[in-house]
């Protein structure tokens, strides 16, 4: 299982649109309801999130989902880097 966050609702959709047959849940979080968000993932079982992926899975940025709330909270995420994390 993995989870996924995009940056833009087009990204989003671009994504779920390459992948017609998977079953989704999605939410769109701010501030405020990113922390709640995060912790039911954690309580799912999810560890990482992958961040603006391509449609087909690939690229973006794997990160924890502590670093990706942290950077979330703090208007980072754009200027993440991956390199000084191990995910």
């Amino acid at each position: 299982m993995r989870a996924w966050a995009f940056s833009t609702a087009e990204e989003m959709a671009a994504f779920l649109a390459a992948h017609k047959d998977a079953q989704w849940e999605t939410r769109l979080i701010d501030r405020y309801s990113a922390p709640a968000v995060i912790s039911k993932l954690q309580a799912d079982g999810f560890l990482t999130i992958s961040y603006d992926a391509n449609s087909d899975g690939t690229g973006g940025i794997n990160m924890q989902l502590s670093d990706f709330l942290d950077a979330f909270r703090n208007d980072r995420l754009d200027n993440y880097d991956s390199s000084s994390r191990n995910c």
